[in-house]
């Protein structure tokens, strides 16, 4: 009897083993517009909270961070100035994995936490960082921040330098954009772009700077997004598109005074 219930377990074990191992495939069919906004400035990035439909957009060669929330204007928050919201030297913004937004200080070493309608939180002190340039955030609250002094990606929880976890030292050259998702951390150059694992290890290389979603490679070309496996293309807009960021599925394009927010839907195999 104990042999039959242990011979019934291992193959239990072996089952779930194999379901667990399946690899998903995903081809895009469709890219889902999910917001437009046309915009009196030229924007250098946006990110997206889809906690409550709020846009954090970084105006272009300023301190200045704009809060649309359908599609109006909220607030704006940064600039200059000795209060403690204000900033001297903006160069990355990222969301917190609760949905608030997050001002990366390159100047005065520090990330500065703002909630969704723009009230200073709090700000994280970077001393101990040489010249904190690019900023992601995982799911767990780990901080993933690029410093161009050091040519490294430091992994950190608490900003101590002891706790840190250093990676991409003579690898990464010139990047524009740092993304993370739940299994890899993606960097991306003028023209290329890297893929990490959580454990720092580069996984990939490519020589063209692609958005990654699922797995799934896309170029972004003018106006138009092409899915490299297939060849399949997406016109979402007639907008010619000059950077592009994706967070947790969510594709944000941006052009001269306009961006774009979607995501593609997928058939699984």
């Amino acid at each position: 009897m104990k042999n039959l219930i242990l011979i019934f377990l291992i193959i239990l074990f072996a089952v779930g083993c194999a379901e667990f191992n399946v690899v998903k495939n995903y081809t895009p069919i469709e890219f889902q517009v999910i917001r437009e906004i046309e915009l009196e400035f030229t924007p250098a990035k946006c990110i997206y909270s889809n906690v409550d439909k709020t846009f954090f957009i970084w105006q272009k060669d300023t301190n200045l961070i704009h809060i649309f929330k359908n599609g109006i204007r909220m607030n704006t928050v940064g600039g200059t100035g000795s209060e403690l919201s204000n900033l001297s030297q903006l160069s990355d913004i990222a969301l917190s994995p609760d949905g608030n937004l997050l001002a990366l200080d390159s100047f005065q070493k520090k990330i500065i936490k703002y909630d969704r309608d723009g009230k200073y939180i709090t700000s994280f002190n970077l001393q101990e960082f040489k010249e904190p340039a690019l900023l992601a955030v995982a799911a767990d609250e780990t901080f993933y921040i690029y410093d161009d002094f050091l040519n490294e990606i430091i992994a950190t929880r608490d900003f101590i330098e002891n706790n840190w976890f250093v990676f991409g030292s003579h690898e990464i050259e010139n990047p524009f954009g740092l993304c993370v998702t739940l299994d890899q951390i993606l960097i991306f150059e003028t023209n290329s772009t890297l893929i990490y694992n959580t454990l720092g290890q580069i996984e990939n290389r490519y020589n063209e700077s692609y958005l990654v979603d699922k797995n799934q490679r896309y170029s972004v070309i003018g106006n138009v997004i092409q899915h490299k496996s297939s060849g399949k293309k997406f016109t979402p807009s007639t907008k010619i598109w000059h950077s592009f960021s994706i967070n947790s599925g969510i594709i944000i394009l941006t052009a001269q005074n306009h961006i774009l927010v979607g995501k593609f839907i997928y058939e699984v195999n």
